[in-house]
């Protein structure tokens, strides 16, 4: 990095090795030669012959074909001015130009960077951010890798803010303005800070340029550095936090002399108390027999009078070579109890010879941290929910902790231990230990199929410490209640009937945890065991009904597995035999028959014997049965009767093929016969497909017919199975409506009606004629002309 000046005071200045120039008063530019040195914001004139300056400056590119990437050019009188703006960050060499022609040359631009470093006396120990004793001595570095070495005669202050907000060059007696910045590395000589003139506190320091005044106006001043000065006695004790919640660690941080040994306890009056972690450098706990080394003895380490017993709550702490060491406590559970909450003092005091071993002396500090109650939960998170499980379940028990790093889990319950029993083994009393991850989470997940548990209700709880029931009042614990039921078994009907070739459904619902059930079908030279997935508390078995099977009942037997998730019944193939067995916990069987093969039993005979098996105290599996009766298909068409045309109407009939099959209906005329692609037909019919309905006692299915589609004519329905072979028809006539005949109105008397008599001037023959009229009914009105 280049040479290191140590500057030596003389008077209230420093002298420095090395040439010193007269720098140019202000404004004036300085003369520089080729394969000089410039900075940015001088002014400078390039002398490339006497009484000949250089035109420009550029700064080239570093490909294979180098170009400009940045020209400064000199005024009339071959003054460059480098302002910041004009080398605009191309700091490096340059190209010297003598009018547009380069000579050959160059000059060399930077930045004039400055930086300081603290470090303590004898050491290379930074004391950037740390505290320092009265007792300690140090000095500062000044770094300046291309002003220091180019002998501009540059000099820097070195600013002191003082722990009051002053600001000043002098630390203690030390002068700390216009050092000769003449080398790479300019140090200060060793500051003693025991001068009574420092008080304590915080000290920040900064260098900043002073010659040229270039640089002091415009330049860049060094980074800070910051040490915490100790008090009188030299002792000083910080804490991390002031209330931590137990549980949780925290530190304290002892300042003193540099690589001196202290005591550090807590006062007495709780139990427990938070402990030194061990293995911490500089650290010895009382428990460790920490010994002190007075005029090159070592002596043993008295406790410290007024502190706690707990010999891990007390120790030796010896300081860095700055002065300083963090120490951390831990307020995990003593001894399975947890710490007390409250305040806690905790002392940091010089050490005292007394002869024979060492004492805490009359030097101290101190600082109080308070210790508060953490917090514990509980929940579930798997099962049915609302606290109800069943039996072979597994339960996800999760909570949070904040009063310790381990969670203690006990169950209580109908028969069991009083003050609480393993999960994972019931019969033992005590806990469960769980460990307390890092974000103050615990998870346990409990298969209750290994638990030998009956179905009842049931108290989880979970505790900070290793207490059990009856012992909670000192510890932080939660509980959560747990209701375990039975798994159970359905299916959706006791009998079922299915006709040969078509598909029937064996379905129910299942509880508890299992992945699949079995079910068993016996019939007449028939035998099937089939195992069918579990989704979501539902099973269905889709058995499709060969047209070859044989028609009757057949027996149906499912088996739940219960907690254990294994069949206590299982098929042993063996001898071209196929075997049901039920298997004995340690593997063998106890007792079987042949279900396959010769001396099989069928049907009833053997779906009673699989019950009787299942029935068995050593077997924990549930079973169910049911009755599948296989018929041959039928289907029929209720009666359809004559139709009138246009009037739209139902065909509909009963059929035993199961629900959700489908049926072609055809309705065609019987005067349809085929008719070349050059004829014409009128003959009409109509067609399509129905689901079956489910009925009782026989399904049914219905087609819709338009009415409007056929003519008279006499038509045929027919019925036939999609998936089943099974057909039916039905003959039916569709004819006109018939023609309605009115109804005559009937013949209406009318009343008698007076005639005026006829006035002389009219004639015989009038009076006839309205005779006549009248004799009709007919009722005349005379008009009366003007």
């Amino acid at each position: 990095m280049g040479s290191t000046t140590t500057a030596t005071p003389a008077g209230t200045q420093y002298l420095t090795s090395g040439p010193t120039e007269a720098y140019p008063i202000s404004g004036d530019a300085r003369e520089v030669y080729p394969s000089g040195t410039a900075f940015v914001y001088e002014k400078i004139r390039i002398n490339i012959a006497p009484g000949q300056y250089a035109t420009s400056i550029v700064y080239m590119s570093s490909s294979a074909n180098p170009s400009a990437l940045n020209t400064i050019a000199a005024d009339a009188n071959g003054i460059i001015n480098l302002i910041d703006v004009s080398v605009g960050g191309y700091t490096g060499s340059y190209r010297i130009y003598d009018g547009g022609t380069w000579t050959g040359t160059y000059i060399y631009i930077w930045q004039p960077d400055i930086s300081l470093r603290g470090e303590l006396a004898g050491s290379t120990d930074s004391i950037d951010g740390k505290a320092v004793s009265k007792s300690s001595s140090i000095h500062y570095l000044i770094d300046s890798p291309k002003v220091g070495p180019s002998g501009i005669g540059a000099k820097a202050n070195i600013i002191i803010t003082t722990p009051v907000g002053g600001q000043t060059t002098m630390l203690g007696y030390a002068n700390l303005a216009n050092i000769d910045i003449n080398s790479v590395r300019v140090a200060t000589p060793d500051i003693p800070l025991s001068d009574p003139t420092l008080i304590g506190g915080t000290y920040t320091a900064r260098a900043e340029w002073t010659v040229p005044q270039a640089f002091a106006n415009y330049a860049k001043k060094s980074n800070t550095i910051t040490f915490y000065l100790g008090s009188s006695t030299g002792i000083t004790i910080t804490a991390s936090a002031e209330s931590v919640v137990r549980s949780n660690p925290f530190t304290v941080t002892v300042s003193g002399l540099p690589n001196t040994p202290y005591y550090i306890s807590l006062d007495a009056g709780k139990s427990p108390v938070p402990e030194l972690i061990p293995g911490q450098p500089g650290v010895v706990r009382g428990s460790e027999n920490p010994t002190v080394n007075m005029g090159g003895t070592a002596k043993p380490a008295l406790i410290p009078d007024g502190a706690a017993n707990d010999p891990n709550s007390w120790g030796i702490v010896t300081t860095d070579a700055s002065g300083k060491r963090v120490v951390q406590y831990s307020t995990n559970p003593v001894n399975n109890k947890p710490v007390e909450e409250g305040t806690y003092t905790i002392r940091i005091n010089n050490v005292v010879d007394y002869g024979q071993s060492v004492g805490k002396g009359s030097d101290y500090d101190r600082v109080n941290v308070k210790i508060t109650k953490g917090g514990m939960t509980i929940a579930a998170t798997s099962g049915t929910g609302s606290g109800s499980y069943y039996l072979g379940e597994e339960v996800r028990l999760t909570g949070t902790n904040t009063d310790s790093d381990t969670t203690y889990l006990f169950l209580t319950g109908p028969n069991l231990n009083s003050n609480g029993v393993k999960l994972d083994s019931p019969s033992t009393q005590g806990s469960t230990k769980v460990a307390v991850k890092s974000d103050h989470t615990w998870e346990y997940r409990w298969d209750t199929s290994q638990t030998g548990l009956d179905a009842g209700s049931y108290t989880v709880y979970a505790v900070s410490t290793m207490n059990d029931k009856s012992h909670l009042s000192s510890t932080q614990y939660a509980t959560y209640s747990i209701q375990l039921k039975q798994p159970s078994l359905s299916t959706g009907t006791s009998t079922v009937a299915a006709a040969k070739g078509d598909t029937v459904h064996i379905k129910g619902t299942v509880t508890g945890s299992p992945s699949s059930v079995a079910i068993f079908i016996f019939g007449p030279n028939y035998y099937e065991r089939k195992t069918v997935s579990i989704d979501n508390g539902m099973y269905d078995y889709k058995m499709n009904i060969p047209e070859s099977m044989a028609t009757g009942e057949y027996f149906v037997v499912v088996e739940h597995p219960m907690y254990d998730g294994r069949f206590g019944v299982q098929e042993i193939h063996q001898d071209g035999k196929t075997i049901l067995a039920m298997v004995a916990p340690n593997g063998g069987t106890q007792s079987s028959f042949v279900v396959e093969g010769p001396g099989r039993l069928q049907g009833s005979a053997a779906a009673n014997a699989l019950v009787k098996m299942l029935d068995s105290p050593y077997i924990d599996d549930l079973y169910t049965t049911l009755k599948l009766t296989v018929q041959a298909p039928y289907v029929t068409i209720s009666p359809i009767g004559n139709q009138f045309v246009s009037d739209s109407f139902v065909i509909s009939g009963r059929t035993n093929v199961a629900p959700g099959d489908k049926l072609l209906v055809e309705v065609s005329p019987s005067s349809f016969v085929p008719a070349g692609k050059n004829q014409q037909t009128s003959a009409t019919g109509v067609s399509g497909s129905v689901v079956v309905a489910k009925g009782s006692p026989d399904n049914v299915w219905s087609f819709a017919v338009d009415g409007s589609r056929l003519t008279v004519d006499s038509y045929t329905a027919k019925v036939s199975g999609v998936e089943v072979t099974v057909s039916a028809s039905q003959v039916f006539d569709v004819v006109q409506r018939p023609i309605e005949t009115p109804t005559p109105l009937p013949t209406t008397t009318a009343p008698p009606t007076t005639v005026p008599t006829p006035e002389p001037t009219e004639s015989a023959s009038a009076a006839v004629w309205f005779a006549g009229l009248l004799g009709a009914g007919v009722v005349v009105m005379r008009v009366k002309r003007e």
